[in-house]
């Protein structure tokens, strides 16, 4: 007794196919996870799909206890807490799939698919993006085709198609039923002022900036290739690139361990600048950042988004984190100087706080530097510039690990290996050393020029650092990083800036990236506006919410009726050739002198004629064919099988045909 009821209700094909579509499921959520996290997915899934078909049991409950608290660990190691979209989903997952390590059951199975789907729902709260769509409508296949598997257990064998035992016809079908309701739920649906699932602002966004800088802290973010945003310049215009700046957050206090950070209160509300008519505009589409500020060029002027503020870092920033894509229009002035703010020596003062007791040889080296200039401000700034470029120092994402206190003495005196990042800390201190106001200001420089398109691409891998020194009242921006020469930067920095790549690669990533862009203007950025503005387009103005719900129901209603009346059609044709082919096959026996009683059924005639005719070779075909077109005949789900069981039908009725005139 305990053996049967350790066997699984399931067969191992049914089980095989919900951890696939498990494991498809997975797939969108492989763009936003973290590596370790996805590793762990894969790996589990992978040897549980492997697995399922010869051993469908359940695994030991220690391994599972084991995988449980393991997967645990694993989101508080890389998020810190189970709290938010990030850390909640990627838990979700990791649970879901040691539930496939559960059981084989019917129930277990069924949960695991219709689960499935509401996995890929909430990947998009993660991913917008067309890669994300793609990955989402193969799992939605694959959820299908194991529902299908798991619902008609009876019918048919395993055909070894994502698609169960659909057919191509099939599923052709059914995308052509469901691709005008999701068009029109696309257009129609009433959209909403904010995101209906809400967000807080992180100190660590998704643009992978924050407002701290710890040492080593931007390595990974300057491999990141994902795109940040593109821009498109009025009249055509086109910026030189290495002279495009997009401020971040400005940092002015700098901790003991190397850490620096914008500080408590050091920026205050002002008017943005006047504009002019030689200021640069454009139009930005911003990845979504689930932070507040706004990327604009150098001295940004204004921005078309409202409500924003503006500080005296000049910065504009929104009062609402940014979850979603974002277009917005902006104007700068593309300038190496920004003003300070309304206190001045308020700013110079915390420009020049160094840490006590921390590189003695780079303090040493600012004092040098302002007895040798007579504490000339830009003399000081030249000389430090040219030491960064004639001494032998190198830009490298993998520098040595400095494990002492003194940081900033390592990297200036002795490994001269580092990049953005040490650079500017080092510049930073270096110039308080030697009593020149300085701060660090972290964002974007650079871009590549998409000209088939038309826009210029950001990337996060272009996040950088850069110092502003106040030299005459006025910030200055100085980047020590850019005077290393070209051939002190290693391999690995210019495979991350997209250069040493083959015309192949470069073209294939340009596609890609053309095809984001399409998709992010044509559907992520089809908002409340563009929506009112296609209603006006049609005679609808001012469409509420219940309008609007009112035109999405008569047209689902209206597309309903239609594939109805398409769908009775075609079981009435299937029908009638299988009647057709029957009534030939009687017309042919009656021929041979068996007719058929309008009285009699099937069945009696079948009786009939098997009394008269047992030793006609063809007897035991027209035994099978008519026994074949009574279950056809009062099939309970004659609409789901009719197409295969019709076809073999008639091809079973033309061979009977064939035999009976050689006889």
């Amino acid at each position: 007794m305990n053996k049967m009821l350790a066997k699984p209700l399931l067969s191992p094909m049914q089980f095989q196919y919900s951890v696939m579509a498990l494991a498809a499921a997975s797939l969108p959520a492989l763009l936003w996870l973290q590596w370790s996290i996805s590793l762990c997915l894969v790996v589990i899934l992978g040897i549980r799909v492997a697995t399922a078909r010869r051993h469908p049991q359940a695994w030991p409950m220690w391994l599972r206890v084991a995988l449980i608290a393991a997967s645990v660990g694993l989101v508080i190691a890389n998020y810190g807490s189970f709290f938010g979209r990030g850390p909640g989903g990627a838990l979700l997952l990791l649970m879901l799939a040691l539930k496939a390590t559960e059981s084989a059951s019917t129930r277990d199975a069924r949960l695991m698919v219709c689960t499935s789907f509401f996995v890929l729902v909430a990947s998009f709260l993660m991913s917008q993006s067309f890669m994300a769509l793609v990955l989402s409508a193969i799992a939605t296949i694959f959820c299908f085709g194991a529902l299908e598997v798991l619902s008609r257990p009876a019918v048919g064998g395993p055909s070894g198609s994502p698609f169960g035992r659909l057919g191509t016809k099939e599923v052709l079908t059914l995308l052509s039923l469901a691709i005008p309701v999701t068009l029109a739920l696309w257009l129609l649906f009433p959209r909403l002022s904010t995101p209906l699932w809400g967000t807080t602002e992180s100190d660590n966004g998704r643009s992978g900036l924050s407002n701290t800088m710890t040492p080593g802290s931007m390595a990974e973010l300057l491999i990141d290739d994902s795109p940040l945003m593109r821009i498109r310049f009025d009249n055509g215009l086109r910026p030189d690139r290495n002279s495009l700046y997009f401020r971040g957050p400005v940092l002015w206090d700098l901790a003991a361990d190397g850490t620096w950070s914008t500080g408590e209160i050091r920026s205050h509300l002002m008017r943005p600048p006047e504009a002019s008519p030689e200021d640069l505009s454009y139009e930005v589409i911003l990845e979504p950042t689930d932070q507040r500020m706004l990327f604009l060029a150098d001295q940004a002027i204004s921005v078309s988004e409202i409500p924003v503020l503006f500080n005296s870092e000049q910065r504009f920033f929104r009062t609402t984190p940014i979850a979603d894509l974002l277009r917005y229009r902006g104007s700068s002035k593309l300038s190496t100087e920004a003003p300070p703010g309304r206190y001045v020596a308020q700013e110079r003062l915390w420009a020049l706080r160094l840490p006590l007791n921390r590189n003695p040889r780079t303090i040493a080296l600012g004092q040098q530097l302002a007895q040798q200039h007579q504490q000339n401000p830009m003399a000081i700034v030249v000389a430090a510039l040219e030491m960064y470029r004639e001494q032998p120092f190198r830009y490298t994402l993998s520098p040595p690990e400095f494990l002492g206190i003194n940081t900033i003495d390592d990297f200036l005196f002795d490994s001269r290996a580092g990049f953005c990042q040490h650079f500017a800390s080092s510049f930073a201190i270096l110039m308080r050393a030697a009593g020149v106001p300085s701060r660090v200001t972290t964002g974007f420089a650079g871009g590549e020029y998409r000209d088939n398109a038309g826009y210029f691409l950001v990337t996060k891998a272009r996040a950088h650092a850069w110092n502003e020194v106040l030299i005459d009242g006025m910030w200055q921006r100085v980047d020590p990083t850019a005077q290393v020469p070209p051939e002190r930067v290693d391999a690995e920095a210019r495979e991350a800036f997209g250069e040493n790549q083959s015309d192949f690669v470069r073209a294939l990533r340009e596609r890609r990236d053309q095809i984001a862009d399409w998709w992010n203007r044509t559907v992520l950025n089809f908002n409340a506006a563009k929506q009112a503005n296609l209603f006006k387009s049609i005679g609808i103005d001012n469409a509420g919410w219940e309008q609007l719900v009112g035109i999405l129901a008569g047209v689902v209603a209206s597309l309903g009726g239609i594939w109805a009346l398409v769908i009775w059609f075609r079981d009435r044709r299937v029908e009638n050739a299988v009647q057709v082919q029957y009534l030939r096959v009687l017309k042919r026996l009656a021929q041979l002198g068996f007719t058929r009683a309008s009285h009699e059924g099937p069945q009696d005639f079948l009786t009939r004629v098997q009394n008269g005719a047992s030793q006609k070779p063809w007897i035991t075909a027209f035994i099978s064919l008519t026994q074949h077109y009574i279950a056809l005949s009062y099939a309970t789900d004659l609409a789901a099988a009719s197409r295969v069981q019709s076809d073999a039908f008639v091809a079973n009725a033309k061979a009977l045909l064939l035999k009976m005139r050689a006889r």
